[in-house]
């Protein structure tokens, strides 16, 4: 007679083994992923998604990249929070190019040091900390824990 152990239980015994870093870096790309849409959305409701003039027809696909964006971010945060590997390299991934980003428009908008200097700069802080983290081997360990511990689909069940 073989036990089988329900994939509920595996689920919350791997939620109690995530890290609290995970929990909030998925939680901030949760929040951004709401932002994101609901920007996306409002546009879209505002402007009827009508296309305007010829010269700023590329303007017209902005709140469709919001929304895309929006629902990566969710996907990529909510996955973080159930331990995917893919959503840590989505994640890392999604982080760098906010880095990449953030860079040269902090170095060519900002002519004197101010509130959105430093803002910038906690910004660019807080993201380089949050790909370091994931990259950590404690949390890489989770991750792939999580992974090992998954009960397989090939396995036999108890009526075979």
């Amino acid at each position: 007679m073989k036990l089988s152990v329900s994939s509920t239980v595996v689920e919350y015994a791997l939620l109690m083994s995530r890290p609290t870093g995970v929990t909030v870096i998925g939680c901030f790309f949760l929040a951004a992923g709401v932002y994101y849409s609901a920007t996306g959305g409002r546009i879209l409701l505002q402007s009827g998604g009508a296309v305007g003039s010829d010269e700023f027809a590329i303007l017209s696909l902005v709140p469709y990249g919001a929304l895309l964006v929006g629902l990566l971010c969710a996907l990529v945060g909510w996955e973080l929070l159930r331990l995917h590997d893919w959503a840590r390299w989505a994640a890392q991934i999604m982080l760098a190019i906010g880095v990449a980003w953030t860079l040269p428009m902090m170095y060519y908008s900002n002519i004197h040091f101010g509130w959105r200097t430093l803002a910038g700069i906690a910004e660019l802080t807080l993201r380089v900390l949050a790909i370091g983290y994931l990259f950590a081997p404690r949390v890489m360990d989770a991750f792939l824990d999580k992974r090992s511990r998954q009960p397989s689909s090939t396995a036999s069940s108890p009526g075979r």
